[in-house]
């Protein structure tokens, strides 16, 4: 399988101390960079380093300038889970973000990779004013972006799939999630993947350090010397999921997984639940996509923890979740198919046994 394909390749065997996966980097940055670009260039931005800027902070009493203006990256998905994060930051898009977790306790990495784990920057849990948080990004086939096609030209096949993902728009409430610092390269990086991988319509903007709170106690960055992108999702380009664009449990899994991580690092009683809350859009259009569906402990060690996070809060008075949304989701065809493989596989075994049953009671 690709996952253990690419854990041989960062173990580390002398010979191969340099994956592939780092050789290509100039090249991952050059893509990611003129899309990164791009989205500056959008916003009136003419560079796509960060520059410090005319800010001022309050210090005893009076407005002194910052030394210097750093950038951070407000996530409210599936930028919420750190592993996600880091299969962005260093380059690991092949793996999942359950598989990513595995192997960073279990194995030996390559020097590039180690360096770049361990420079990965603090995750810092927020409460954004003025943001909607909702599944509103519906996904983009392929078939639309290389060929025009549109959904109901490609409604009835099972090959060029996409999701509905969490988007976020300006409106009323509050919005919890993270912010972490970022260099120049990997904002290029996360704008790529935000921007362009999923087809998503998400704006890249900088988001009012005043509408954010900060969680969780400790020491965080002076706000007002930072910027903050965030992307929000364009209000002509909300969309619900739907049967074809549904939910799917695997990034449900991510999102929800990711703040009880924040929740339990950060000792942030109910952060969790609030983050389910404050999510609109859920929807009965949901596929279980988790593998095996019956037994998703095998590969995602949350999977409880985030089952009962989703069941409270469906049972929740007021909740946008609610069990009329639970009792829609159905298995995906792959798990459909395996149950209905299992089945026969039971129903053979019996008719056998029958069958030997018979033959050793009429020889006897």
């Amino acid at each position: 399988p690709a996952p253990a394909l690419l854990l041989l390749a960062l173990i580390v065997p002398g010979s191969c101390r340099r994956s592939s996966l780092f050789t290509q980097r100039r090249d991952t940055y050059k893509i990611a960079g003129h899309i990164h670009e791009t989205a500056l260039k959008h916003e009136g931005v003419a560079k796509a380093t960060a520059v410090a800027v005319n800010v001022t902070s309050v210090v005893a009493g009076r407005r002194a300038p910052c030394q210097s203006t750093d950038t951070y990256v407000f996530g409210y998905g599936s930028l919420m889970n750190q592993a996600s994060v880091l299969k962005t930051n260093c380059h690991l898009q092949s793996m999942t973000s359950q598989a990513l977790k595995g192997a960073l306790h279990q194995f030996d990495m390559s020097t590039e990779l180690r360096r770049c784990l361990d420079s990965q920057p603090e995750m810092l849990p927020v409460r954004a004013k003025g943001i909607r948080r909702g599944w509103y990004a519906r996904g983009k086939l392929l078939s639309e972006q290389l060929f025009d096609a549109t959904p109901a030209d490609m409604a009835s096949q099972m090959l060029d799939l996409a999701p509905t993902y969490l988007g976020a728009t300006v409106g009323p409430g509050n919005c919890t999630g993270v912010i972490y610092k970022v260099s120049p390269e990997e904002l290029a990086s996360i704008d790529a993947r935000e921007l362009g991988t999923t087809g998503a319509e998400y704006i890249a903007e900088w988001l009012e350090h005043r509408n954010v709170q900060m969680l969780g106690g400790g020491d965080g960055p002076n706000l007002d010397c930072v910027r903050i992108r965030w992307y929000r999702i364009r209000d002509d380009a909300v969309q619900k999921p739907s049967q074809q664009f549904p939910l799917v449990q695997s990034y449900v899994d991510v999102f929800v997984g990711g703040a009880l991580e924040l929740e339990q690092r950060y000792n942030l009683s109910g952060f969790a639940q609030e983050s389910i809350l404050s999510t609109d859009g859920w929807s009965d259009h949901w596929i279980n996509d988790r593998s095996p569906a019956y037994r998703p402990f095998d590969t995602n060690s949350q999977a409880s923890q985030i089952t009962r996070a989703l069941l409270e809060a469906a049972r929740t008075p007021g909740s946008p979740l609610t069990m009329h949304h639970i009792r829609g989701i159905r298995l995906s065809m792959s798990e459909r198919a395996a149950a209905r493989r299992g089945t026969i596989i039971s129903v053979t075994h019996i008719l056998l046994f029958y069958a030997l049953t018979l033959c050793t009671a009429q020889r006897s």
